[in-house]
């Protein structure tokens, strides 16, 4: 657009040009905010458009063809403006909602990534746990109890909610003459799984030998009828009730302990005493 308009000779004219000159710079500086802030150049197009149209009345009375003329061209102009900006505004949001999903998108991955990162890894943490607990109960059972209570300690830091580790755990400590340590991991354990025999059957023998025999019996009694194939927990049970003064109970518990396995010594020594006595 021209940056002048031809000036007419009248006093009246003259002013109105300079009305619309006026106006065009600012319809110039409107463009340049059109870029930087598209609502508040919408307001300014408004309100330019209303004094563009003051400026059309005021020439239809008397200002000459040329200011007229210049004023519906300003006005086009500033409706064009605004159709533009409204174009932009549009392009603007169309941009902003297609960034929204995508950062949207890019957050999914990332925790699908995580999850499956942190499953990769519990299942690594889970295989060494298992291989230190298998390595933790054949140190116990060839007697070397500080290594089977190092190994098991160490597959309970990988594994800590495996309450077979945590049963296997207490009966190492217990073998190594640590009873303050495994009291712990064996009560734990048959909380968390009290559906467990071998849990509730350590934690009786456990108790026995802290001089428990009415808590140990009942946990020995629900480990019996969890595993009635379960020597250890018959004879146990047994000896619980031996020690509270039930001896037929103990007598039938002790036998119960022999048909579940002939070969369970302790039990044998159990039931010869007893006659013996």
């Amino acid at each position: 657009m021209a940056d002048t308009v031809p000036v007419p000779g009248d006093e009246p004219s003259r002013q109105a040009l300079a009305a619309v000159h006026r106006l065009l710079q600012e319809v110039e500086a409107l463009r340049e905010e059109q870029a930087r802030s598209s609502a508040a150049a919408d307001q300014a197009f408004a309100d330019a458009a209303r004094r563009a149209e003051v400026l059309a009345r005021q020439a239809a009375e008397g200002v000459r063809a040329e200011v007229a003329e210049s004023l519906r061209g300003l006005s086009r102009e500033i409706a064009e403006m605004r159709r533009s900006s409204g174009q932009v505004e549009s392009g603007l949001g169309e941009s902003k909602a297609a960034l929204v999903e995508l950062v949207e998108y890019d957050r999914q991955r990332r925790r699908r990534e995580e999850a499956e990162r942190e499953r990769v890894e519990r299942e690594l943490r889970g295989r060494r746990a298992a291989d230190l607990a298998r390595a933790g109960r054949a140190h116990h059972r060839a007697g070397r109890r500080e290594e089977a209570a190092a190994a098991l300690s160490e597959a309970r830091g990988l594994d800590p909610e495996n309450a077979g580790i945590l049963s296997d755990l207490g009966c190492a400590l217990l073998a190594a003459g640590r009873p303050d340590a495994a009291e712990e991991p064996l009560r734990r354990a048959a909380r968390m799984d009290d559906e467990s025999a071998p849990a509730r059957t350590n934690l009786g023998l456990f108790l026995l030998l802290r001089g428990l025999p009415e808590e140990a019996e009942r946990h020995l009694a629900r480990a019996v009828q969890l595993d009635p194939s379960c020597a250890a927990a018959w004879n146990s049970l047994g000896n619980a009730r031996w020690l509270k003064g039930e001896f037929p109970a103990a007598v039938e518990a002790w036998r119960k302990a022999r048909e579940a396995d002939p070969l369970c010594e302790e039990a044998r020594r159990n039931l010869l005493r007893q006659q013996e006595e």
